[in-house]
């Protein structure tokens, strides 16, 4: 009878822990990278960053020249981290971004600048 009230016990943890595991892959699924994948454009025209599955990449728009590399994280689906290196200047920088819509990003780097990205509607 222990045995079976044990074995009971097991069950219902086991099932407890699967449910939670579920709910954490769904909850990452909705704030994912493709939720975020494709061009945006920076208010002020300088730039277009590319997210595209964790990957972030910067390029001018007066130069064509990619700018800056690194890499998001989607934290929440209403936060995003922004981790990148500037490739001229070789210095790293980090942001944490809100996003207010789906096609719109507003973040504060690590020094305090603020910045915003809209989802482009150029095709490329």
């Amino acid at each position: 009878m222990v045995f079976k009230k044990f074995r009971s016990s097991q069950a219902i943890i086991a099932a407890t822990m699967a449910s939670m595991l579920l709910a954490a892959c769904q909850s990452q699924e909705i704030a994912g990278p493709p939720v975020l994948n494709g061009d945006w454009a920076s208010t002020d025209g300088v730039y277009v960053a590319t997210l595209l599955n964790g990957s972030f990449q910067a390029t001018a728009n007066d130069t064509g020249q990619v700018i800056s590399r690194g890499e998001y994280t989607a934290i929440s689906s209403e936060q995003v981290q922004i981790n990148w290196t500037g490739l001229v200047s070789g210095t790293t920088n980090q942001a944490n971004c809100t996003k207010p819509d789906p096609n719109r990003l507003d973040c504060v780097d690590a020094n305090g600048n603020r910045f915003s990205l809209v989802r482009s509607t150029t095709t490329g």
